[in-house]
């Protein structure tokens, strides 16, 4: 899980960064799942299991 979880640490991270170089004041949070579903679609082949995968690293986010 640990690969999932520094996959969508690094496509957070750089999509903040790029969010922030168009000049945006918020990261639209639809967009950044839709980026989140691809890295890991892309990265790690992963399709359905997708959902489940982010959900499982915004419950660590919040737990710390």
């Amino acid at each position: 899980m640990d690969k999932y979880f520094k996959t969508l640490d690094a496509t957070r991270h750089l999509f903040g960064i790029n969010c922030v170089s168009k000049g945006q004041r918020y990261i639209d949070t639809a967009k950044l799942i839709k980026a989140m579903k691809s890295a890991l679609r892309r990265h790690h082949d992963i399709g359905a299991e997708a959902n489940y995968i982010i959900k499982l690293y915004k419950e660590r986010q919040q737990n710390g």
